[in-house]
């Protein structure tokens, strides 16, 4: 099946995937696996969780954070969340709206 250009440029774009896809030791210190509301996230340790959720929950509109899911980390050292139509389709990154970028030392959307 041929890809489109939005998926090969989501697929050029990504470092890491999650679940068991992540592999670097590092990316995997800095991250867990957690469960909301029945659909699986990666997140940072949970004191950042919680003052990113604070945040996410501040904005409006609110930004529905169960649409996002890691795709990688840049290479200033931010994590990137990309918007995912639904969790069922293998994760596919879907780059209709732009990525949204988190800082690995604070936890807080740049």
């Amino acid at each position: 099946m041929k890809m489109s250009e939005s998926e090969k440029y989501c697929e050029s774009k990504q470092a890491w995937l999650i679940g068991d896809r992540i592999q670097d030791p590092t990316v995997k210190a800095l991250m867990k696996a957690w469960e909301l509301e029945e659909q699986y996230w990666i997140g940072m340790r949970a004191n950042n969780l919680n003052k990113y959720k604070k945040w996410m929950d501040s904005r409006s509109p609110r930004i529905n954070l169960k649409d996002y899911y890691l795709c990688g980390i840049t290479d200033r050292g931010e994590m990137e969340l990309k918007w995912c139509n639904d969790w069922r389709l293998e994760y596919k990154c879907i780059c209709e709206k732009p990525p949204l970028k988190i800082k690995l030392n604070s936890g807080m959307p740049v």
